[in-house]
């Protein structure tokens, strides 16, 4: 996937930023024999220098992520455009053979799509996703439709709500125009305290739609 790319970014970064460590304390080693600068100072530039570059490194690392990702969603969502809400009404129509289903039934290039915006699901550019996504709607062959809903779980002593956030999936085989499979995935529960009268919501089942995935694919 596209944001893979990450790792060898940062990488090239790690290590274009240790040969430049490298050259500038063989600078100051120079400076500091020909005494124009002392040993103490020339510590304290390596020291700064240093976590310099670490900061710098972490930076690179949320940046390159961010934007990959945005990159990657724009262009999906522009390759499939007037595709995704056909998917979703043809999901809705076709037959149901979830109880024909085999262990394995998600197939070749994937797609997922939030059935409430009709646009390319948060799943598709989680880490650890590991299953080809589709490039266009050409090389689609399954349909992974999400639909997110809150369920309220409790009240703070504030008044504010907590809620879980769970998720039906729904597999749709584009080739065969079945459904077969959906499952129900539970979310994170939300935070047990809270002093502000806001809402409260717990994590998206992310990690579970994934190893559901990984189980179930051919």
């Amino acid at each position: 996937m596209q944001q893979h790319l990450v790792e060898p970014i940062v990488f090239s970064l790690v290590g274009l930023l240790i040969v430049l460590f490298i050259v500038f304390s063989l600078f100051l080693s120079r400076l500091t024999k020909k005494g124009r600068l002392s040993k103490a100072d020339a510590k304290t530039l390596r020291q700064a220098s240093f976590f310099a570059a670490a900061l710098f490194i972490l930076f690179a690392i949320f940046a390159s992520d961010f934007i990959l990702k945005t990159y990657y969603r724009h262009k999906l969502n522009s390759a499939f455009e007037g595709k995704l809400q056909e998917y979703v009404l043809l999901a809705s129509v076709v037959p149901n053979q979830t109880t024909l289903k085999s262990a394995k039934f998600i197939k070749g290039n994937l797609l997922f799509i939030d059935t409430d915006t009709n646009k390319v699901a948060d799943v598709t550019f989680a880490n650890g996703l590991r299953v080809p996504i589709a490039r266009n709607p050409e090389s689609l062959d399954t349909v992974v439709l999400v639909k997110y809903y809150n369920t309220h779980v409790g009240t703070y002593t504030s008044g504010a709500r907590g809620f879980r956030v769970d998720c039906l999936v729904k597999v749709l085989d584009l080739r065969k125009r079945l459904i077969v499979d959906e499952h129900t995935f539970e979310g994170m529960r939300p935070p047990e305290t809270k002093t502000d009268r806001a809402d409260a919501f717990g994590e998206k089942p992310i990690v579970p739609i994934l190893n559901y995935i990984e189980d179930h694919k051919i």
